[in-house]
């Protein structure tokens, strides 16, 4: 019976002491520093720490002082809150957010699109630190990871209280059942297109915000009836945190059609390591508004001052949601086939 005890306990101290970071082709076996404190720790995210490459977009490389805050779990909820409320380091604060996100799946990282965030307390602090406009797409990226119903009030919470666009949050907001005014479902009559001409294939980041300047401003200059496109959009930085590009990669070069429907499709859509980019749409008066995100706000907040309380109060429970496309969503809510 000894010997089970000691085996066990042996056991429970290995994996206190180690903890696993998934990389393509393996995994890294990470040390947990249990030597140092936890001011200690935190303290070294001033430093100039690199995320480690995972060579995967969807595994988060997380550092070893990330897995050793970590590792303190509750106990360095409320310390972590603090550092980046004082802070002005925006590197650290970065760090700060991972470690809590850690604390958040109990360092469990999963796969490719399943990740299980199952401390409250971790979630919580995270959305109050919402409060930060410079952050607000960090935590919108780690939150949405795994989304939850207490998450919709601290949402509107935070937009109310700030005066920038927020537009990672409005983003985030769409993959709720609430029937949002904004990304709704598009009727398949809305069937315009526009011509892009393809010179090359559209590789980098920096081709495919290109990409998407030309396609905004072929819809502003393609003179649809039925679709409205606020000037503001013209000529102004749109790129959010979106992963690629918008004109097929395999398609040839030269002239290709794309629908209007089916770019605010894809250019708006949630996915598990995107939070979509800094335009919107509405649906209304049998007409598509492509808009800012400023003016998707104010919808938003409308919408959630109109809200009654009974609805409302669904979302003080601690409940995750089942990650799915915002199409589907669309489909789902409007009665789309």
């Amino acid at each position: 019976m000894k010997s089970i005890l000691l085996i066990f306990s042996l056991f429970i101290v290995l994996q206190s002491s180690a903890q696993i970071l998934p990389v393509e082709g393996g995994e890294i076996n990470v040390k947990i520093d249990t030597a140092s404190s936890l001011n200690e720790l935190i303290k070294r995210l001033e430093g100039d720490w690199k995320f480690v490459e995972t060579n995967k977009a969807y595994w988060i490389g997380y550092t070893a002082d990330m897995f050793s805050i970590a590792a303190k779990k509750e106990a360095a909820i409320q310390i972590l809150v603090d550092f980046v409320d004082k802070s002005t380091n925006y590197h650290a604060k970065v760090g700060a957010l991972c470690a809590l996100h850690l604390i958040g799946i109990n360092s469990n990282i999963a796969g490719r699109d399943y990740e299980i965030f199952s401390n409250e307390k971790a979630r919580r602090a995270l959305l109050y630190l919402l409060k930060y406009d410079d952050l607000q797409p960090m935590i919108i990226g780690l939150l949405n990871r795994d989304a939850n119903l207490i998450d919709v009030p601290e949402l509107f919470k935070a937009m109310e209280g700030s005066n920038s666009d927020c537009w990672a949050l409005n983003n985030f907001l769409t993959q709720f059942s609430i029937n949002a005014p904004i990304a709704q479902y598009i009727p398949e009559k809305f069937n315009e297109h526009i011509t892009i001409i393809k010179k090359s294939q559209p590789y980098s980041k920096a081709d495919m915000i290109n990409e998407l300047s030309l396609i905004v401003s072929k819809i502003g200059r393609a003179g649809f009836k039925r679709i409205e496109l606020d000037t503001l959009l013209l000529n102004a930085n749109l790129w959010g945190q979106c992963m690629h590009g918008l004109i097929n990669n395999f398609a040839p070069l030269g002239a290709i059609k794309l629908g209007v429907r089916d770019f605010l499709y894809d250019i708006t859509e949630i996915r598990y390591t995107e939070i979509g980019s800094k335009l919107q749409y509405y649906v209304e008066d049998d007409k598509i508004y492509i808009c800012t995100q400023n003016t998707a706000k104010l919808r938003l907040l409308k919408f959630w001052h109109e809200m009654p309380l009974a609805k409302k109060d669904k979302f003080r429970y601690f409940k995750r949601i089942e990650f799915g496309s915002l199409r589907n969503n669309r489909f789902v809510e409007d009665g789309g086939k």
